[in-house]
């Protein structure tokens, strides 16, 4: 059972506002800085101290002038003078984006997963790309839905930061800091190089996008990989359920309680999906990715998803088709 560790934090993202600055301990502090997203308010970042007085910062948000006046105010306020790092979980923009800010102002550096810099490097696809992943997912040649995206200039790719890390992080690795035992661990899935981190001592587990309480994180949302994301995130569900008695500490929403069980949702969604799959190819085993996505019962209703959603939408019926083949063979 999912338990909220903050109230606080859970009643203000239910109504869209920014909760106070909550202290989990002496050295600990969670601090919520505004994203611009009415649906999604806020972006928890959390400063860890170490027995030295300097901190690092996890996931510091979205660089807008009122994220970037209220960070600033905040670390001002719990005696932030110096930090040994800014620690990104993944290269989202409402993660990613504050940690520039930061390197400018207190002169720390930058850490993401290996991977997730490379992806911050890389070359966002381009028409040519999307419009051969049509072709191949057997799009009509006459739909408007998303063949107009196959057209222009270029193609929206609003997951990539701008910001690349000074230093690169690996799995198991252990953060300098005095005094606690931060392990990173790599969880891949939302995106290729995602990571979250645990505090070995304290039972505190930062998990960025990979687990939140409420949402279903999105998959393969970063840079193009040969790594399956349905088969990556649920090898990393699996990997993190086993801390079910830490708190944890999210990207998004509020602290909770109840790992686990949370883990056993989110896996149960995707595995749903992959269902239904699994029943479309049953009865054509050579249905096309866009015949196998346009009768499996999005959320929203198929007829709804146009232009980026629908991407999204056959890109997810792609990996789950490519998964499936995979364990079949």
């Amino acid at each position: 059972m999912i338990t909220s560790s903050s109230e606080s934090q859970a009643a203000a993202f239910r109504d869209g506002r920014i909760p106070a600055t909550e202290h989990l301990d002496a050295d600990t502090v969670v601090i919520a800085v505004p994203t611009g997203d009415p649906g999604n308010p806020f972006t928890l970042c959390s400063v860890l101290f170490g027995t030295d007085g300097r901190a690092i910062v996890v996931d510091p948000g979205t660089d807008t002038p009122e994220g970037r006046e209220h960070l600033l105010r905040e670390l001002r306020g719990i005696g932030v003078t110096t930090l040994t790092g800014v620690v990104v979980t993944h290269l989202h923009p409402d993660h990613l984006g504050l940690a520039g800010t930061l390197r400018d102002e207190l002169a720390a550096p930058v850490l993401m997963h290996r991977l997730e810099d490379e992806a911050a490097g890389s070359t966002p696809p381009g028409p040519a790309d999307l419009a051969a992943a049509l072709d191949e997912w057997g799009v009509p040649a006459d739909d408007t839905t998303v063949r107009p995206w196959a057209t222009g200039a270029t193609v929206p790719a609003g997951h990539l930061g701008d910001t690349r890390a000074d230093r690169t992080l690996e799995d198991g690795e252990l953060l300098t800091l005095p005094g606690r035992s931060i392990r990173v661990l790599h969880t891949p899935g939302h995106t290729t190089g995602h990571l979250a981190l645990r505090d070995e001592d304290r039972g505190y587990l930062f998990t960025g996008d990979h687990v939140l309480p409420t949402i279903f994180s999105g998959l393969g949302l970063g840079a193009r990989t040969s790594q399956n994301p349905v088969s990556a995130y649920l090898s990393s569900l699996d990997r993190v359920r086993g801390f079910d008695g830490d708190q944890v500490i999210p990207g998004h929403g509020f602290r909770f309680t109840g790992l686990a069980d949370r883990c056993d949702e989110l896996a149960a969604h995707h595995l749903r999906r992959a269902d239904e799959v699994r029943a479309v190819l049953l009865d054509d085993p050579d249905a096309s990715v866009w015949t196998i996505a346009s009768r499996i019962g999005w959320s929203a209703g198929w007829d709804a998803l146009t232009g980026l959603l629908r991407v999204s939408a056959l890109t997810q019926t792609d990996w789950h088709r490519a998964r499936l083949q995979q364990l079949a063979g």
